[in-house]
């Protein structure tokens, strides 16, 4: 009578652990679906920092970055907003930047592919960047 009792309770413990591990794995999936982009959207892009070629990789570094998109991040919000129907244009956001003028070439560069869709760009300096 007692294995009964015991095969039981474990029986009931894994069944409410396998539940839980399903109902989080759901969740996750719920709460990592995109919102919809809505029409007549702006993306807003804001550009500070050196702006690294690639995303950090290391966890740690991510954490303590400025948090700012790096350049493949870049062509990859410039690229997808140029196909977004219900994107109606983007503003930039320039801060102070220790970017080369490499970086800044390719930034050029991928706004002018982006106004091939015939979707205009925005750009707006927040400090003045102009020295005597």
């Amino acid at each position: 009578m007692q294995n009964k009792k015991l095969l039981l309770v474990v029986a009931v413990i894994l069944v409410i652990i396998v539940s839980a591990i399903v109902l989080s794995i759901g969740f996750l999936y719920l709460i990592s679906q995109p919102e919809p982009v809505k029409a007549g959207t702006v993306v807003e892009v804001t550009l500070s920092g050196t702006m690294s070629e690639f995303p950090a990789q290391d966890p740690l570094a991510e954490m303590f970055s400025a948090g700012g998109l790096s350049l493949c991040e870049l062509h990859s919000v410039f690229r997808t907003a140029a196909k977004d129907q219900n994107v109606e244009g983007i503003l930039l956001e320039i801060f102070p930047t220790g970017a080369s003028w490499a970086k800044f070439e390719e930034l050029r560069e991928m706004i002018s592919e982006f106004k091939t869709s015939g979707k205009p760009v925005w750009a707006f300096l927040s400090v003045d960047m102009v020295t005597e």
